[in-house]
């Protein structure tokens, strides 16, 4: 079995076609689907009738960020893998086949994310963030190198926590997700301390289709590039690089004031 996790954040207008997307290309007897609602205010019951043979809710009575609801969701969970999907995703496939093929060397799994659109959105899998990257830009270099590579499944440093799937035991040894962060580079940081811990390797695969609708929680473009730099200097500090998370901080202040 899998077990879907998913983190509601007043995203109940998406929340029904990601589960009929689920449903359609997977059996109640693969999949159970649990949902944290990140105090949201939403009631989602009528939303996940239809499929409360597979779909349980846990209304959360805080909304600690994405890693904590993810957190709260492995408690609930039965599956030997866990995948982490974002409530604006629609699949058009089977996880399990891809996931039923991996060697006990693969610990996690990220799923390539398109635009409804059907284009890639940049920048969900690569390297690692490093100060040469965050400086010269090379980080969007990489991300074209690897996506211009990228027609079968391969090896990555990182990929988007938006569909990523995690072996249930790599996920406990490693702690889970760091609260610390609200959102955004939480998904990197999992994938860094996997790796860091020898717990296996994460790969990228770029099927099934999953189409995802950017921001579909976090409207508010201010407060979401915020949480990304807020959460991108914790995570150079994390790696030991307090110098350029001081540096950073007055020019991420300065690009939020021209947004």
């Amino acid at each position: 079995m899998i077990s879907i996790a998913i983190v509601n954040y007043r995203s109940q207008q998406y929340l029904g076609d990601c589960l009929a997307s689920i449903e359609r290309h997977h059996s109640p007897a693969e999949v159970e689907c649990i949902i944290v609602d990140n105090n949201s205010g939403e009631n989602l019951d009528s939303i996940i009738s239809p499929y409360r043979s597979w779909v349980r809710v846990v209304y959360h009575t805080e909304n600690n960020g994405f890693g904590a609801g993810m957190n709260r969701a492995f408690q609930e969970v039965r599956g030997d893998w866990i995948l982490c999907l974002n409530p604006d995703i629609t699949i058009d496939g089977s996880v399990v086949e891809v996931l039923i093929q991996q060697p006990v060397t693969t610990a996690a799994v990220g799923f390539a994310l398109r635009r409804p659109s059907g284009t890639f959105q940049e920048y969900h899998m690569g390297a690692f963030l490093t100060p040469k990257n965050v400086c010269f830009r090379n980080g969007k270099k990489d991300w074209k190198q690897t996506f211009s590579e990228a027609s079968a499944t391969q090896p990555v440093q990182w990929s988007s926590g938006g569909a990523l799937a995690i072996r249930r035991g790599v996920f406990e040894a490693v702690g889970g997700f760091d609260e610390g962060f609200f959102m955004y580079y939480e998904d990197m940081d999992l994938c860094y301390r996997i790796q860091e811990d020898d717990l296996g390797g994460v790969i990228w695969s770029p099927s099934p289709v999953v189409l995802h609708t950017e921001g579909g929680s976090q409207p508010d473009k201010v407060k979401m590039k915020q949480r990304f730099y807020l959460s991108q200097r914790y995570y150079l500090r994390k790696r030991g690089w307090w110098w350029l998370s001081t540096v950073l901080w007055p020019l991420h202040w300065l690009k939020v004031q021209l947004i």
